[in-house]
């Protein structure tokens, strides 16, 4: 079992230091969140946690590589899991803004993220969890993935009222443009 964490731990530390090429394609969010949401179900990793879809009908497609999208959902759904312990409940959720981003969110209702270290949770390393159980490149593997498809992840919480992380991408006519605005 320590020699599988030991193999986990150093393919993220390639992951992060390393990333894998992308291959982009038009993913419509719906069906990757469902896909993801069905995949992470089927594992029992949930246990006593309620995880449940709300997905917007009509959302614009993205430009993203599926499985990297995925490893970023799973990330999410595991950490928001860690968070809620217990009992509660995970959302999934799909929305487009009026600028035509698209915004995939996972939000719970766990204790929240405490003020004082909102600021480091994707700084590579950084963890709140025993030695062991995290290795704290989670968050700034899935930051770096989300950057390469030319979106961003934005966090909202209030320390009682969970946490909902947003990854913000523009839709998948926009690309070009969104990529042209960031050199």
């Amino acid at each position: 079992d320590e020699v599988l964490r030991i193999d986990r731990i150093i393919r993220t530390l390639l992951d992060y230091s390393r990333p894998k090429s992308v291959s982009l394609k038009a993913l419509d969010v719906n069906e990757a969140a469902a896909k993801t949401a069905e995949i992470v179900n089927s594992q029992g990793v949930l246990k006593n946690l309620g995880l449940r879809l709300e997905l917007t009908p009509g959302v614009p497609l993205i430009e993203a590589d599926p499985g990297q999208l995925s490893q970023v959902l799973i990330n999410l759904i595991l950490n928001a899991r860690d968070a809620v312990e217990g009992g509660g409940e995970i959302v999934i959720s799909t929305s487009s803004g009026v600028n035509g981003d698209v915004t995939i969110a996972v939000s719970d209702s766990g204790p929240g993220i405490d003020p004082e270290i909102r600021d480091k949770i994707f700084d590579p390393f950084f963890t709140t969890k025993e030695p062991g159980q995290g290795t704290g490149l989670g968050l700034s593997v899935s930051a770096r993935i989300v950057e390469t498809f030319g979106g961003r992840i934005d966090v909202k919480s209030e320390p009682g009222n969970g946490a909902v992380f947003s990854l913000v991408f523009p839709a998948a006519g926009d690309y070009g443009k969104a990529e042209s605005s960031r050199n």
